[in-house]
Order: C-alpha cells, then sequence, then structure tokens
C-alpha cells in the first residue's frame, strides 16, 4: 500500500492510495475466508466450503463492498498515525477503483491554525456610524413608537393588526387569535390578506379544512419627524437630534450580544479553512429533527410546513447547512482560540451553582462544562477588553 498527498487546499487534504495486485489479492482472500466460517453452505462444514460456493452465496459485490471496507479501514488507521492534527473525520472516493485500477482516495481535514480579531479594528467598526445607520435608526425608533388605530374600511394589508376568528369543523366554536400580517407566526396569516372587517372565508391547508372570520383591523400610525417628536429626545433641531440618534446606536453597539455577534463575523471571515461535510450534515440532521418535533407541538408535520412555505425537503436542508457551517465553524476557532483558557472549580461553581456537586464529581460532564466555559471566558475576555478600547464606560 502506497499513500501519497494527491491535492492539498487550505486545511483539506486528498491523499492517494494505491494497492499492488499482490496486496489486493490477499485481502480479498482474507475476506472471502471471513464469509467461508459465516455463510452456511448444505453439504459442507464450516469453513469447508469452496471458493466459487462461497462467492455464490455471497454475492461478489457483498466481498468487493467488505474489501474496499478493509483496505480503507488500514489506509485510515496508516494516515492519521502518521498525521496527528486531523479532524476525525474522512470521505473515501472509490469510484475509480476496480483490479485494473487499485486506486482510491480518501480525503480530511487538518485542525487548522486560527487567527484572533484585531480588536481596534472592531473598534473603529463599531464607531463608523453612518448617516444610513441613522435614518435605519430613526425607522426603527418610530416602529417601535407606532400605534394601531382601527381600520372600518379596506382590507387587511401587509403590517395590520388584524383580531381574527378561526374553527376546523363547522360543528365547533370559532376560537379567535390576533396576528400583525408579515411576522410569519401563524400560518393562517397568509390567507387574510385581502379580506374585510366581519368577512367569512373557507380555505383548504394541506386537505383540512379551516372557516376564519375577521373580527377586527388595525393599521399602524407611525409618528410623525416633527418639532414635538424631537423636543420628546431633548433635542432642538433635526441635526441635534440625529447626535442623540448615533449615541444611542454606539451604546447598542457596545452591548454584549452586538460585540459578540462583531467578534463572530470578523473570526469567520479571517479565519478561512473547510470543515467535515459530516460535521455539516449531523448538525443539520439534528436541527431538522428538532424542527419536526416543535411542528408537532403545533399540530404540524414537515410537510404541512415545507408546503406553506412553497419548499422542497432538500432546499431547507440547503438552507440549514448554511447555518450549520457558520455555527460549526465559529465553534472551532473558538475552541482553538480558547484552549490555554483556565477554568476553575470556582467558575464551575459561579456557573452552575445548583449542579455543582453532580459536575464536580462527574469527570466526563466536568470536562464538557470546562470545554464549554473556557469558551465564554475567551469571549468575555474579548468582550471586556473592547469596551475598555472603546471607553465604553464613558458612553
Amino acid at each position: 500500500m502506497n499513500i501519497s498527498i494527491k491535492s492539498e487546499d487550505k486545511n483539506k487534504l486528498e491523499f492517494e492510495i494505491s494497492y499492488d495486485l499482490e496486496e489486493y489479492d490477499k485481502t480479498y482472500n482474507k475476506i472471502l475466508n471471513k464469509f467461508r466460517n459465516k455463510v452456511k453452505i448444505p453439504g459442507f462444514r464450516p469453513g469447508k466450503a469452496p471458493d466459487n460456493m462461497v462467492k455464490n452465496a455471497v454475492g461478489e459485490d457483498t466481498i468487493i463492498e467488505e474489501l474496499k471496507k478493509e483496505i480503507r479501514d488500514s489506509s485510515i488507521e496508516k494516515i492519521f498515525k502518521e498525521n496527528k492534527e486531523l479532524f476525525p473525520s474522512i470521505e473515501s472516493n472509490f469510484s475509480e477503483f476496480s483490479k485494473d485500477n487499485l486506486k482510491f482516495y480518501l480525503t480530511t481535514y487538518k485542525i487548522p491554525e486560527v487567527k484572533s480579531v484585531d480588536l481596534n479594528e472592531i473598534i473603529n467598526n463599531i464607531k463608523d456610524i453612518k448617516e444610513e445607520d441613522i435614518d435605519k435608526k430613526i425607522k426603527q425608533i418610530q416602529e417601535e413608537m407606532k400605534e394601531f388605530v382601527p381600520k372600518e374600511k379596506g382590507v387587511v394589508e401587509n403590517g395590520d393588526y388584524v383580531i381574527f376568528k378561526y374553527r376546523f369543523n363547522k360543528e365547533d366554536d370559532f376560537k379567535e387569535i390576533a396576528v400583525i400580517i408579515g411576522e410569519k407566526k401563524n400560518i393562517l396569516e397568509d390567507h387574510l390578506i385581502g379580506l374585510s372587517k366581519g368577512e367569512r372565508k373557507e380555505i383548504n391547508i394541506n386537505n383540512n379544512f379551516v372557516e376564519i372570520e375577521i373580527s377586527e383591523i388595525k393599521s399602524p400610525k407611525y409618528p410623525e419627524i416633527n418639532e414635538g417628536f424631537i423636543k420628546d429626545f431633548g433635542a432642538n433641531s433635526i441635526d441635534e437630534f440625529k447626535l442623540k440618534v448615533k449615541d444611542i446606536i454606539l451604546k447598542e453597539r457596545f452591548q454584549d450580544d452586538y460585540l459578540e455577534r462583531m467578534i463572530q463575523e470578523k473570526l469567520i471571515k479571517i479565519n478561512d479553512f473547510y470543515i467535515p461535510k459530516s460535521y455539516i450534515k449531523d448538525e443539520t440532521y439534528h436541527k431538522i429533527e428538532h424542527l419536526k418535533e416543535e411542528l408537532l407541538k403545533s399540530g404540524y408535520t414537515i410537510e404541512d410546513f415545507l408546503k406553506e412555505r412553497g419548499e422542497t425537503l432538500e432546499e431547507l436542508e440547503k438552507n440549514f447547512d448554511i447555518n450549520s457551517m457558520v455555527e460549526i465553524k465559529y465553534d472551532i476557532i473558538l475552541d482553538i482560540l480558547s484552549k490555554d483558557i483556565e477554568v476553575s472549580d470556582n467558575d464551575i461553581k459561579n456557573q452552575y451553582p445548583d449542579n455543582y456537586d453532580f459536575i464536580i464529581n462527574n469527570e466526563e460532564q466536568k470536562n464538557r462544562v470546562i470545554y464549554y466555559l473556557k469558551k465564554v471566558k475567551y469571549l468575555g475576555n474579548i468582550i471586556e477588553e473592547l469596551k475598555k478600547i472603546g471607553g465604553a464606560d464613558g458612553i
């Protein structure tokens, strides 16, 4: 067996593994003998049946698949023995493999070297508040201060506050619920658009009868940016008002959650490496299983959810793959950067006072907690340093 690096891209390594015919025959016979001792063939004691009868009983394809597994596993063992800094994940490609072409390929990923963030660059980005940022914040303030006023005429539109009744059977009593159109918090939302107050409608959702009736419609009324509005903010002019809005933005940007988002974005951007596909697929699988559980609590299936969105399961998985990749990459980066952070028993006690005794006496659980708290402490240290450099205490 000969193992060589076929290609290297960032932290992704593709190995070419080549066998000679003698090795192939030796491994093939080993697999054949393994099946010979397992398979029951009439007229022969275990392990005594001739080759052709064992092949007929088991099937050549099954033997070849076992052979591939055997040489794959032995190759992986050698690769990991000679390359210590690898993720414990490997992808195999036997598409060109045959007795006439004894080559196959294994792809694995090196644990990357990662860089930390430039704190001054983050501070500069935080303090770089543009005119469009101020305009966006003013609109957000208007959104937060809006009122809903009755709409006696007209129909339900996006952004309206709607109270409506619904029932799934004509024999049932109506139930009443309120929604804001566009928030996508209720599966019936889109079916309300275009209806007027008092209007009743029967609809079919995934072969389920639903009857709805509009009880009340309220449309949003936003405050005007006038002299009175500006004075409520303690400003005497629009320019002074915008300066106060700028201060609000700056204070928000020095909140922990915003700083962590900035740190995450920068870490993802400056550290470019591949993640094992199996990691992403596993994370996406768990996300979809969790979604299924949450939907069932509301009486919906994943099929209902996909049909309502006009999306296939494959499309949903692709979207989840993107989120999974970002989350895993961020976790890997933090794991590497925080490896030298010390976590004391007192840190564990402060974080988990109620479960401290259980954690401290359970080695596996304690290691998990330490692994998590290393990253928490690393992030906390970076956030505090950003606040210190940026003068957040005086903002």
